[in-house]
């Protein structure tokens, strides 16, 4: 799975988990320190407001498979922005 396809993938979980009843909306994350790390890989790409616009889309229309525009847009900057993303190093 290419990277773009994980953060995309990552975010759906994250949006469907905070429409559960659970307190904290993202439980596919171990801590806090794991949804950084995804936040600060996608805000180093340049592509945050391409991501934005996929969660707020999804939001709305309430199925992300009617979001694909937005979707292609966050993907194709993703491909164009890669190297520039970093994984930032983990804390021991």
């Amino acid at each position: 799975m290419t990277l773009s396809c994980q953060l995309i993938y990552l975010e759906l979980r994250v949006t469907l988990k905070s429409m559960s009843k659970s307190p904290h909306p993202s439980q596919w994350a171990r801590d806090s320190d794991e949804e950084d790390r995804v936040e600060a890989i996608i805000r180093g790409t340049g592509c945050w407001d391409q991501h934005i616009a996929v969660v707020d889309c999804k939001g709305d229309k309430g199925d992300w498979r009617e979001c694909q525009k937005e979707v292609q847009l966050f993907k194709e900057c993703m491909q164009k922005n890669r190297p520039k993303a970093t994984i930032p190093a983990e804390k021991k």
